[in-house]
């Protein structure tokens, strides 16, 4: 008899510890891969306007969030998405790895020679972009930039192209 209390007590606890259990972090890219960033990276160049034209969260690509700006200050870059009025102080790494006061590390995974397409993500494949700064990638930049995001472990099934 005594085992029917003690089993209810061990199932309410363990909720209790899932319940606290902060949710997993959705990743869209295979973490085991290992990505790398563009020695590509001019942050004077970079810095600028740019749109979004595919990415892996559905959020990015609504009309009021298309857009991040990039201002360069010294060795510091400011990231402000969705023309917000806020923006996200990165320090400047090399090799296009921009590392935040706060938030996720942004990594430039690649860029076309022109400076007008770009594909960003993370180590942790939290996120996944492809930026333009016209707004509109031509077939041959975005056959590149999903290439390399298959080769960073991006999973393209999971891709957003708007």
């Amino acid at each position: 008899m005594a085992r029917a209390p003690l089993a209810a007590l061990v199932v309410a606890a363990l909720a209790a510890l899932i319940a606290c259990t902060p949710p997993p972090v959705t990743a869209y890219r295979d973490r085991s891969v290992p990505i790398s960033s563009t020695t590509r990276f001019d942050p004077d160049r970079f810095a600028g306007r740019w749109q979004r034209t595919a990415a892996f969260d559905p959020a990015f690509l609504s009309s009021d969030c298309r857009t991040v700006t990039f201002t360069k200050a010294s060795d510091i870059m400011a990231v402000a998405p969705c023309d917000g009025p806020e923006s996200v102080a990165h320090d400047i790494s090399p090799l296009g790895r921009l590392t935040p006061r706060e938030g996720p590390d942004l990594w430039v995974l690649w860029v076309d020679e022109g400076f007008r397409t770009a594909v960003i993500g993370t180590p942790s494949g939290a996120l996944g972009w492809v930026l333009e700064r016209s707004g509109r990638t031509p077939p041959d930049r975005r056959a590149a930039a999903r290439q390399v995001l298959d080769f960073n472990g991006y999973d393209l099934k999971r891709l957003i192209e708007g």
